[in-house]
């Protein structure tokens, strides 16, 4: 699917949500940042990191993927991550 497919298909859910009248999941979704990429970036483990930050006194690890001056980490990292391994892992027959 190409970018622009992608963008309008955002559009068109939040056309969608807008008929829906929860204005404060409305007003949650003005702040939500939708960017466009290549798969090709998450794809390449070059741009895997596993950072890690102390918080409440105990060091906590967590998947990190920069992209030009964002920062995607956590949980969407962590499911980019997962689909890496899905797209890459070799095929095994079974013994």
């Amino acid at each position: 699917m190409e970018a622009e497919e992608l963008g309008s298909v955002a559009d068109a859910a939040l056309r969608a949500l807008q008929g829906a009248g929860d204005e404060d999941f409305l007003e949650f979704l003005a702040g939500v940042f939708v960017m466009h990429t290549t798969i090709e970036h998450f794809l390449d483990e070059v741009n895997h990191k596993l950072d890690s930050r102390e918080y409440q006194g105990r060091q906590r690890r967590y998947y990190a993927m920069p992209y030009g001056e964002r920062y995607i980490w956590g949980a969407t990292a962590g499911m980019l991550k997962n689909l890496h391994f899905i797209l890459t892992a070799k095929e095994t027959a079974p013994a």
